[in-house]
């Protein structure tokens, strides 16, 4: 059995499984069906999904401490073995339904097989869900929709570009919209059929956190149509794409017209151009783990691809064109005209804490701008950008909640403001009429279906006859 395992864990890194879902255009899907549902899948650079005739196994998967790993079904047992010295040789766990949780940062392997150790089928493998219970929870409620754009590219054309919306449970078509976060990411935030960033605990998990909240999120790939990992920090196409996506979802989807943003690393960058460029569409923006200077990040970037996007004359990109990246190099930009952004909250890791962030923080205090920015010991920057400790991400989601204007949107007739138009609303006006209830401004609002600036008995009756299909518009849509 031993030499068994020892086999098996060998050819672990040279086999694997490919995942792929899709939702249809212009369709919803859960997300059960399209994206992980946990933050924890097993699936990305980091590991490796193995099926033989009896075992599932999965390997190369990176558990940070205090992180437990599970299983979705009782039926079957899994075993957990540490990397250490070139092989998988110390047994950490053995097989039994028992969740694991790591006392250490460690690479581990995991032995997933049926209790009297029958051959598992293909498609009870398929059916496993390996859980990283980081957050706390398992299944995610939501939908998410994929979709591509159009996007402008510096020679005039226009390139295709993915994206996706993820949208919360609560989400309604009919009812309140919902509010909106645009994440600008960074180096290597990629998006396929069926992937975002690796749908790793990390990254996917702020996303969830989000939903969770109410809020629904949108994507766009910035590593479209090339190899690299050099992120396209804020170039014209990249932003285009972001404002394509935003107009596309306010089409299709009951969002909310104002947004904020979560940028990450790199894409800072984006997020300021789209603050810069549509100031009055943004409520506010948490910058986490911010670049703010293209000329000191120069010497690590993929010039070429760089040297193209920005247009410069010399497109191997072996001197740097600081008039090409006027508007788009925020640290050189704010030491001009007045520098105006709305109301952001800077996050950055210990190691962030570099100069360029820091004096750029100041220098937009010095504009007079609504400033929140505070350094995380202990936190590195992958964990402030994703949030994935609580007390940056309550940070995070108090600041957006903060700066949430007062929701002014109502439905005629809805004057419970549920989503729904029935007989209880009528009831409503007509105890309001009575002076049995009483009602708030955008109650009211939506009550006067009449539209004569007063609330009785035939905005009551108006609403019945709306309900059983009597009429189909309210004399107050036709003034």
């Amino acid at each position: 059995m031993k030499k068994l395992l020892s086999i098996l864990f060998a050819v672990m890194f040279i086999l694997s499984t490919e995942v792929a879902a899709r939702a249809e255009e212009n369709d919803i899907a859960p997300l059960s069906t399209q994206v992980p549902v946990h933050p924890g899948q097993l699936v990305g650079e980091t590991c490796e999904f193995i099926e033989n005739e009896f075992y599932g196994c999965v390997v190369g998967y990176k558990l940070k401490k205090g992180r437990t790993l599970s299983i979705s079904d009782s039926d079957y047992v899994f075993s957990v073995r540490v990397f250490e010295n070139g092989n998988y040789s110390k047994m950490l766990k053995q097989a039994t339904t028992a969740d694991f949780t790591a006392t250490e940062d460690m690479t581990v392997g995991m032995l997933i097989r049926k209790p009297d150790k029958s051959a598992l089928t293909a498609e009870e493998i398929a059916s496993i869900k390996i859980y990283d219970t980081q957050y706390g929870m398992k299944d995610v409620p939501g939908y998410v929709h994929r979709f591509t754009v159009d996007a402008e590219t510096i020679e005039g054309g226009t390139a295709a570009t993915r994206a996706a919306v993820f949208l919360p449970e609560s989400y309604s078509k009919d009812g309140e919209p919902t509010k909106l976060i645009v994440m600008t990411n960074g180096y290597s935030a990629h998006l396929t059929e069926s992937v975002w960033n690796g749908n790793t605990a990390d990254n996917v998990g702020v996303i969830h956190n989000y939903l969770n909240a109410g809020y629904a999120v949108y994507v766009v790939n910035n590593t479209a149509n090339r190899t690299s990992k050099t992120p396209d920090i804020g170039c014209p196409q990249l932003v285009d794409s972001y404002f394509k996506a935003y107009e596309y979802i306010r089409k299709n989807f009951n969002v909310e017209e104002k947004i904020s943003i979560h940028s990450r690393s790199f894409g800072t960058f984006a997020a300021i151009r789209i603050m810069r460029e549509a100031p009055e569409l943004i409520k506010c923006a948490v910058m986490t783990g911010p670049r703010v200077s293209v000329k000191t990040e120069w010497p690590g970037l993929d010039k070429t691809f760089i040297a193209n996007r920005f247009g410069f004359e010399d497109t191997t990109g072996s001197t740097y064109e600081t008039e090409k990246m006027t508007d788009h190099d925020p640290y050189t930009d704010i030491d001009g005209e007045d520098y105006k952004l709305p109301p952001t909250f800077w996050m950055l890791a210990e190691g962030d804490s570099t100069s360029k962030p820091v004096e750029f923080i100041k220098k937009l205090e010095n504009h007079d701008n609504s400033i929140k920015s505070k350094i995380y010991s202990g936190i590195d920057h992958t964990g402030i950008c994703t949030l994935n400790q609580n007390a940056p991400f309550e940070d995070a989601l108090a600041f957006l909640n903060e700066h949430q204007a007062e929701n002014n949107y109502y439905r005629l007739g809805d004057i419970n403001l549920d989503g729904k138009l029935n007989t209880i609303d009528a009831n409503y006006a007509r105890r309001y009429a009575a002076g049995l209830l009483t009602l708030d401004e955008r109650q009211k609002l939506a009550a006067d279906v009449s539209g004569d600036g007063e609330i009785n008995v035939m905005d009551s009756s108006l609403i019945r006859r709306y309900v059983v299909k009597y009429i189909d518009v309210f004399p107050a849509e036709e003034k």
